[in-house]
């Protein structure tokens, strides 16, 4: 338990670090109105609760294919998805990548001088 407080004390800390970092908040800009885009479009088109839209929008970028029970019905939504999956899947990538980068920077305890100041 011990290890999982430590853990997640470091995580929220290299997340705090790295929102002050223009590239991170950018890409996590970038992502919540991607995430926020197909959660209104969902909802809207498919006629699917908040949670579910917004669930089937955050899961279907995510590589490895996670089965969520929810299916595009129509041809629009389809269209939709297709180009939605294919122009964004790239962003949480670059997202974990830009976190792991900030908190592989702040574990080692290397600040700038603005950092310390």
């Amino acid at each position: 338990m011990l290890l999982f407080i430590l853990s997640a004390k470091r995580l929220l800390v290299g997340m705090w670090k790295s929102f002050k970092r223009p590239q991170f908040l950018s890409l996590f800009t970038t992502l919540f109105f991607i995430i926020l885009s197909g959660t209104m479009f969902y909802k809207g088109t498919e006629g699917w609760y908040w949670l579910d839209a917004m669930y089937f929008a955050v899961v279907s970028l995510i590589p490895t294919g996670v089965e969520t029970g929810l299916y595009p019905t129509s041809d629009f939504s389809k269209i939709f998805t297709m180009i939605y999956l294919t122009s964004f899947s790239k962003s949480p990538t670059s997202i974990v990548g830009e976190t792991n980068a900030g908190l592989s920077y702040f574990s080692v305890g290397v600040q700038s001088t603005a950092e310390r100041s």
